[in-house]
Formats: structure tokens, C-alpha cells, sequence
């Protein structure tokens, strides 16, 4: 039976875009867009699998609304769209862990996020697609 006790600590998770460390963030989600192996099964029961060789990822990143993150993002965007050119890497990573949670060379993002605005500051999500990329979602080693 393990009787340590592990910690998990939110100020420990950073999230670097191209050169820029986020702040302002409030939750980052990896998501593996399909599953790594398909089964199939034979009409006698046997049963085979074939790789998917999935190594692309959808980060879900929200933000406040005041983050710094939110025009870099939209900059980012805006020249993808002008010229194809707004492509950047993305890491993310936990400092209570030995490997980054996800290294991606190649990350753009997918769409503006909804814009609310009324009396208070409202979160922005921010959906990124990326190209080949090392995911590893272990948990803390503290």
C-alpha cells in the first residue's frame, strides 16, 4: 500500500505559447483526437487491432478575460489567417513532474473564442490543434 501523501499544486502548471509563459489561465485540457487503436473481430472471434498512430492533440485553454495570453493568441490567429504563417510551439507543463505534460513544435490556433462581454470580466476559451506532439499525462512524482 503507498502511504505517501502526493500533492497536487495549480501554480505549479505553466503553459508556454511560441516564447510566451501564460498567465491569467484558468484550466488547460488535453484531448487525443481519436482512439490510438482500432479492434476489429473476424466472424470466428478472433480479434485484431490496428494503430491509429495518433500523435496530435486538441488543447482546450481558458483564460480570464484580462490575460495578456488573449491578445497574443489573437495576433497569432490573425496571421494565420492573413498568410498561413501563425503557427508556434506549445509546452505545458507541471513542475512537480519529471517530463512536460505535452511538447508540440507545431500548435495554431483553431478559432477566435466567443467574446461576453457585460459587467464583469468573462473567461475565454481558446481551442488549439497540434501537429505531431509528445503527450505524457502521468501524475506528479511529489
Amino acid at each position: 500500500m503507498d502511504t505517501v501523501v502526493r500533492t497536487y499544486d495549480p501554480k505549479n502548471v505553466k503553459v508556454i505559447i511560441g516564447v510566451v509563459p501564460v498567465t491569467g489561465f484558468v484550466s488547460v485540457t488535453v484531448t487525443q483526437p481519436e482512439d490510438s487503436f482500432e479492434k476489429g473481430r473476424a466472424s470466428d472471434g478472433t480479434v485484431d487491432r490496428t494503430a491509429r498512430n495518433i500523435n496530435d492533440y486538441q488543447v482546450t485553454l481558458m483564460v480570464k478575460g484580462t490575460s495578456l495570453i488573449n491578445s497574443v493568441l489573437s495576433e497569432f490567429h490573425a496571421t494565420d489567417l492573413l498568410n498561413n504563417q501563425g503557427r508556434f510551439p506549445l509546452i505545458i507543463e507541471d513542475l512537480d513532474r519529471i517530463v512536460p505534460v505535452l511538447v508540440a513544435e507545431t500548435a495554431w490556433v483553431v478559432k477566435y473564442p466567443d467574446m461576453e462581454l457585460g459587467d464583469t470580466s468573462a473567461d475565454r476559451e481558446w481551442t488549439i490543434d497540434t501537429g505531431p506532439a509528445q503527450f505524457t499525462p502521468g501524475g506528479t512524482i511529489f
